[in-house]
């Protein structure tokens, strides 16, 4: 079993008992035997855990989508659909009938983890869908520290999930969205993932092994102007779930650090400090 085949393995796992599966044994014997596996699998744990949690403590504005019909219909000159105020279901169900051919049926745990691998991805998608209508209809073309960025980072993460770490340091895609100078940090590994922003959104890992969670967002920005701090901020947004973001902007550069825990870990992260940096026209220094 390859080393990639086991953080493959880990980034599939859910927050329950996955590891207890049948096709998880070959994970479940390396997490007792290896410290360096087990302190990544907890680790992969706690941060599902925690951007879950902080995804789903969002709340929902209310009438947001009777709001966003209605400027759509009036951009195409049609009546606004109503939208019927049915429950949504919380979890998707497979047609009888279907679940009854032997050719589609499999083992119940992988049925379960592929239909709930599948809403996750149908939430992520809508959650990328609703960041471009209110990027079309109200200007809003660069992620915003608020009380909807955990959201689009539960989408985000989904997908860094899907697409897998990358260790080589050294490939070209780094070069073309650099970790900013200001996060002295070394990252561990990195991901290139599609999102709302940037198709080639670059994910560095700066936590070390068996620390929370600790991750920088590198999107490329197509907009000309920007109400965006050009350092990281000092104070960060404090969201549900633990998390502390920072969002800034440098050049045509957007970053978004994610830290598990409060303002104090966020600033290990950052060399910026009100106290030791100072501006001289466009340029910043630091003492």
């Amino acid at each position: 079993m390859t080393d990639r085949k086991i953080q493959q393995a880990i980034d599939a796992c859910r927050p329950d008992d996955d590891l207890q599966s049948p096709e998880m044994d070959f994970l479940a014997e390396a997490v007792r035997n290896d410290p360096e596996v087990r302190r990544q699998y907890e680790r992969s744990q706690q941060f599902d855990a925690s951007v879950s949690g902080a995804f789903h403590e969002v709340p929902v504005p209310a009438g947001l989508g009777e709001r966003l019909l209605a400027i759509v219909a009036a951009r195409d000159n049609q009546p606004p659909v109503a939208l019927s105020p049915r429950p949504c279901p919380r979890s998707p169900t497979l047609d009888a009938s279907q679940d009854a051919e032997p050719q589609r049926r499999g083992p119940p745990r992988i049925r379960r983890r592929t239909w709930t691998a599948l809403a996750g991805s149908l939430a992520a998608a809508a959650a990328l869908v609703g960041v471009w209508v209110v990027s079309q209809y109200f200007g809003t073309t660069e992620p915003v520290a608020d009380e909807r960025l955990p959201g689009e980072i539960q989408a985000w993460t989904d997908a860094v999930v899907r697409q897998g770490w990358n260790d080589n340091l050294q490939a070209a895609e780094l070069g073309r969205r650099p970790l900013d100078r200001s996060i002295p940090r070394i990252p561990r590994r990195w991901c290139q993932i599609a999102t709302a922003y940037d198709a080639q959104t670059v994910v560095y890992d700066l936590a070390p092994p068996g620390s929370e969670t600790a991750v920088v967002f590198c999107l490329l920005s197509k907009a000309r102007t920007s109400a965006l701090p050009d350092t990281p901020p000092w104070n960060a947004f404090a969201a549900s779930g633990g998390l502390t973001l920072g969002v800034w902007r440098r050049g045509d550069m957007v970053y978004v650090l994610v830290v598990q825990g409060g303002p104090r870990r966020y600033r290990e992260f950052i060399r910026t400090s009100p106290l030791i940096g100072f501006r001289t026209g466009s340029a910043i220094h630091f003492l």
